[in-house]
């Protein structure tokens, strides 16, 4: 995903790191586990730094299959194909925000291999590109059977 501008169709980049990495941010994604099967919950949280209150932004929670089909989560834990943010037009941040972003318990059938989520913030309004991002962080999950 480091290539990522979003723009792109996700499955002709190359997904072959195991472990996906993202520009450098004080946004701090963490998953209670590395590794799931079908049957066992995930749980993904965030930890945002403040954010300048000239700073209006979109945050997205992102997950990809290891197709490199794009969902996205809302905050209600369900999730849409395609780029839906999170929160939408949030001018600033005048704290830090940690909290939970979903709680999933994975599916009997989904899909084998690894699963990268991410947490992604981008001006106000703007497609989501990794290169152009307020903040971002991207983990890797390996589903397996």
């Amino acid at each position: 995903l480091a290539d990522w501008t979003g723009d792109e169709d996700l499955a002709t980049l190359p997904v072959s790191t195991p472990e996906p990495t993202a520009p450098p941010s004080d946004v701090e994604l963490t998953l209670d586990r590395k590794t799931a099967a079908p049957n066992i919950e995930v749980k993904a949280s965030a930890c945002i730094p403040p954010i300048a209150p000239s700073s209006v932004f979109d945050g997205y929670v992102l997950v990809r299959d290891p197709a490199g089909k794009i969902y996205s989560v809302r905050p209600d834990g369900g999730a849409v194909p395609g780029y839906v943010p999170y929160v939408a037009g949030v001018r600033g941040l005048p704290n830090v925000w940690c909290g939970t972003l979903f709680t999933h318990t994975i599916c009997p059938g989904t899909a084998e291999g690894i699963w990268t989520v991410g947490a992604v913030l981008v001006p106000a309004g703007s497609p989501v590109d990794l290169s152009k991002a307020i903040g971002c962080d991207l983990k890797g999950l390996e589903i397996t059977g």
